[in-house]
């Protein structure tokens, strides 16, 4: 049985994005491990030992899993997986479409075959490999459990942290937090798409595709989070951003965290649909490749 080339590159890259995150987990534990011995001295001190700190159990004194892997997403040193995250969506979800326009296969499959039929196969075909990310976050979640062994956010609440994620359930949040992920997940496929509709060339495609991201974040972040912020708030600090999506950027409440993926999204597959609209032209620029 021959294995799909997609999928070596897909696994390949999962594995890679997994060894990262585990970097990054061993980075925070180890932290976080100091930090719990620092306060276990500090409480067996007299003087400290009767504090109302001190005085909670050593589970109540430890960070939640979800405030775990928000921590291991966030580490300094490994912030940059988030921004080129999309290179590791984009590769093995194009690879084969873009080897199918080159090679002119896709001329042959047009001629029997509905035009819109053909695309939407082509666009499965590409989701198929959607799982690249998610799946190393899922594992990075179960690791975070294994090492916090609650789910209880009033501990993390007790040690000072209030994000708004601590007011839902677990299996909400786990359900908003991936919902969201998968929205950025199909946008940057759709902003792949976008840029295959004229280059078939998977090296270019995924240059052109990381540029436009990087674009698409600065006039969001810049120019208007930056400015909706400042006219709502009155603070100079935007909330929208695309290029810290493991870390849902830096929204405060679950609509923010919601409207950019979603807007992205709905926006990426208007124009999508709108540069694959005309069959003729498509055709053509198949023909174009060598």
């Amino acid at each position: 049985m021959k294995v799909s080339k997609s999928l070596i590159i897909a696994i390949g890259l999962s594995l890679s994005f997994l060894c990262i995150l585990m970097m990054a987990f061993k980075n925070t534990t180890s932290d976080l491990s100091t930090m719990y011995n620092n306060i276990d001295r500090g409480c067996s001190k007299e003087q400290f030992s009767n504090s109302e700190f001190c005085k909670l159990s050593k589970e109540e004194r430890t960070y939640d899993t979800y405030t775990v892997m928000r921590q291991v997403l966030s580490d300094y040193d490994f912030q940059w997986l988030s921004v080129v995250a999309i290179i590791f969506v984009c590769l093995p979800c194009l690879f084969n479409f873009c080897k199918t326009l080159k090679s002119k296969m896709e001329l042959q499959i047009l001629t029997r075959d509905n035009y819109y039929k053909v695309l939407r196969k082509s666009y499965l075909s590409c989701l198929k490999y959607s799982w690249v990310i998610v799946v190393p976050i899922i594992i990075l979640i179960l690791c975070s459990y294994a090492y916090s062994g609650h789910f209880n956010y009033t501990y993390a609440i007790s040690t000072g942290y209030t994000e708004f994620y601590f007011q839902l359930k677990p299996i909400p949040y786990l359900i908003l937090y991936f919902f969201c992920l998968y929205m950025f997940i199909l946008s940057f496929i759709n902003l792949g798409l976008i840029v295959t509709r004229k280059n078939h060339n998977i090296v270019i495609v995924l240059i052109e595709t990381f540029l436009i991201y990087l674009s698409i974040d600065l006039l969001i972040e810049m120019a208007i989070g930056y400015g909706i912020c400042v006219l709502i708030t009155g603070k100079r600090y935007s909330h929208f951003n695309i290029v810290d999506i493991l870390y849902m950027g830096h929204a405060t409440n679950i609509y923010e965290m919601i409207f950019i993926p979603l807007t992205l999204l709905i926006l990426s597959a208007l124009v999508m649909m709108l540069c694959y609209k005309n069959k003729e032209k498509f055709i053509q620029d198949i023909e174009k490749n060598n």
